[in-house]
């Protein structure tokens, strides 16, 4: 009995367990995403770190900065211009299409 298990031989699939069909559909949108439609590996865009420290993203999907000329020279500025500097601001449609990508 020992021996006809050592004869007996599973028929997997080529390339078993990437192209098993369980595991193919759930990385088919991954798959295309790296590989394109063609099979062709796509590059990535990668993020830009300084434009991701910069902006963070609100829930609506807009940008949230911070205002720049608040970290020194301060002397010469009013409290009322400080106090402003201090708060965050929304970056305006037009500028949103250059940094979106890097983010």
């Amino acid at each position: 009995m020992r021996s006809d298990l050592a004869k007996k031989t599973l028929d997997l699939p080529e390339g078993f367990p990437y192209k098993h069909p369980s595991f193919a559909r759930s990385t088919d949108f991954a798959y295309e995403q790296i590989h394109g439609t063609n099979g062709a590996i796509m590059p990535k865009m990668k993020t830009k770190k300084c434009a991701a420290k910069r902006f963070k993203k609100t829930g609506t999907g807009k940008l949230k900065r911070n205002h720049m000329g608040g970290s020194h020279i301060l002397t010469n500025k009013n409290r009322k211009q400080k106090r402003t500097l201090r708060s965050t601001d929304l970056v305006d449609k037009a500028d949103m299409k250059r940094i979106v990508p890097y983010i």
